[in-house]
């Protein structure tokens, strides 16, 4: 299970003084090339009170100095720290920059955990700058060679000057947090762990399908932006569902005809706009609906950080996601410990998704050459998603483990 609450928090004032420790510290590490785990010269990010020179005690990743580099596979980080940009006064910039940072620190805590076992593996961590410019001059450079696995970039611009780094190398390439449908990059080693919308679309049509069948289903359309999850989703659903034009403000006098006693209903609602769903929510409530209903929204819901649980509770709201962290699991607990104790905060979600891409693609790039086969026969359960890639002829692999959650007692459960 999953507190609906959001794991990351809002700076305040400590945590912007941290902040400006910690970036004391990320930008020492960048100018001294004996901070580095490998042999070039990379950015090495640390959170305040985890020094590089701690950080290179404890960790069990090995330098090259000390064994010889062809026992060890290479994985390269490459992410869009941005150390020189970073405005410490500006809020946005600075929450904004806790993103790589902290996937940075669960995907670093995972490789030394695999290292801690035996492991041999050296990381590579590099500053995209949130540039693709700079991603060409780090491959002009050389800076990727040698990588058994490159994890990022982050962005669609950069992903694109990786592709035909990889496609000449044979490099596998993970896209970690894009959700952008692989035909756009058309690229055979790219591996998306994000599904796109059109995965979720369609996994939620199956859903439906699968467990409601006969059902009267209605599609709320309140602008052109939610076709973008209402033309897959239709492609698959059984039923033919009837689409209406939604209209935003209390009444809702187009949804009235529309839930009829004694029938189940589902009602399917890819807007993101939160003044629309505030005014959806308030209808509903005020109808004291005794229906069987069942409302579908988009895979982003989470982000209009409603707080009503018993409300969504009540009018069974569901989305599709790849990600639910079960907080009672003694290694989800034990993961937070191990982070806490290492970077004296608490987890973030992108340090947690950081730290499944990190735990499994450790494992898989030992060996370079068998990483395609192991990708075809290891799924993997991590803390917060499950990996199934499919294999996309020419595109590359996608993230097929998609679950349906609900909301229950103030919690996100997996609707099976």
């Amino acid at each position: 299970m999953i507190l609906v609450q959001n794991l990351l928090q809002p700076l305040n004032g400590s945590k912007k003084s941290l902040f400006f420790l910690f970036l004391g510290l990320l930008c020492s590490c960048a100018a001294r090339k004996n901070n580095t785990v490998s042999s070039t010269q990379n950015v090495q990010p640390t959170r305040p009170g985890y020094t590089t020179g701690s950080l290179k005690k404890d960790s069990g990743i090995l330098s090259s100095k000390r064994q010889d580099p062809e026992s060890f596979s290479t994985i390269s980080l490459l992410l869009p720290f941005k150390l020189s940009a970073i405005n410490v006064e500006n809020r946005a910039e600075l929450e904004k920059s806790y993103l790589p940072l902290d996937f940075y620190q669960g995907f670093r805590l995972a490789i030394d955990s695999l290292a801690a076992t035996g492991s041999k593996i050296r990381l590579n961590v590099l500053d995209s700058q949130d540039d693709s410019s700079r991603i060409s001059s780090l491959i002009a450079l050389g800076q990727l060679d040698h990588s058994s696995l490159v994890v990022g970039p982050i962005f669609p611009g950069e992903i694109e000057k990786v592709k035909s780094f990889a496609a000449r190398n044979h490099t596998f390439f993970v896209s970690p947090l894009s959700p952008h449908k692989l035909s756009e990059f058309n690229n055979p080693y790219l591996i998306q762990v994000s599904s796109p919308l059109e995965a979720y679309a369609r996994q939620t049509a199956i859903f439906i399908n699968e467990h409601y069948p006969g059902a009267h289903i209605v599609i709320l359309r309140f602008t052109e932006s939610d076709d973008k999850f209402i033309k897959p989703l239709t492609e698959v659903l059984v039923a033919a569902p009837e689409i209406i034009k939604a209209i935003n403000n209390q009444k809702m006098v187009f949804l009235k005809s529309k839930l009829e006693p004694g029938k189940q209903h589902i009602l399917i609602v890819p807007s993101l706009d939160k003044s629309f769903w505030s005014n959806l929510m308030l209808y509903l409530t005020g109808q004291n609906l005794d229906i069987p209903l069942v409302i579908f929204a988009h895979p982003n819901f989470e982000r209009l950080q409603f707080t009503n649980y018993d409300l969504m509770q009540q009018i069974g709201l569901r989305f599709a996601s790849n990600y639910l962290l079960d907080r009672s699991e003694q290694n989800v607990q034990g993961f937070i410990r191990a982070y806490k104790n290492r970077y004296f905060a608490n987890p973030s979600r992108y340090a947690v998704i950081g730290f499944d891409i990190g735990t499994y693609f450790g494992r898989l790039a030992k060996n370079k050459s068998t990483i395609e086969e192991a990708l075809k026969e290891s799924d993997f359960k991590g803390l917060h998603t499950e990996f199934k890639f499919k294999k996309v002829p020419g595109q590359g692999y996608e993230n097929n483990s998609i679950m349906i959650l609900k909301y229950n007692q103030g919690q996100l459960l997996e609707d099976k």
